[in-house]
């Protein structure tokens, strides 16, 4: 954890929504996501991280959920790893990886589906 109150992407104030959220290093991966979700967790003002996330699962759909919690831990990973090892992500790159993490997810759904059904 930072020991500083200033973003080390953009120099701002930090704290968790910025860092995941607010930062235009998160903004930029945001902006490709789906706009519904995105304004519906923009419109969610909890100021605890853990009860914004829970109020995110109790009012979105489960795929869209997944798709959050995905596109978070990938933006915090993409923020460490600019600051501790200064390489950057392009947001497409990292919406390259969260379609295809969820994509893997789905295909591992597929086979348990299947056998529920025979």
């Amino acid at each position: 954890m930072s020991t500083s109150l200033v973003c080390a992407i953009c120099s701002t104030s930090d704290n968790w929504r910025h860092a995941l959220v607010n930062c235009h290093m998160a903004g930029s991966v945001w902006a490709l996501a789906p706009s519904e979700m995105v304004e519906h967790m923009q419109a969610n003002l909890e100021l605890e991280a853990k009860d914004w996330l829970f109020l995110m699962h109790e009012t979105l759909a489960q795929n869209d959920f997944t798709r959050l919690v995905i596109t978070l831990w990938e933006i915090w990973r993409d923020r460490r790893k600019a600051i501790h090892e200064k390489i950057f992500q392009s947001p497409l790159s990292t919406l390259s990886f969260i379609n295809s993490f969820l994509d893997d997810l789905e295909s591992l759904k597929q086979p348990a589906i299947a056998q529920a059904r025979n």
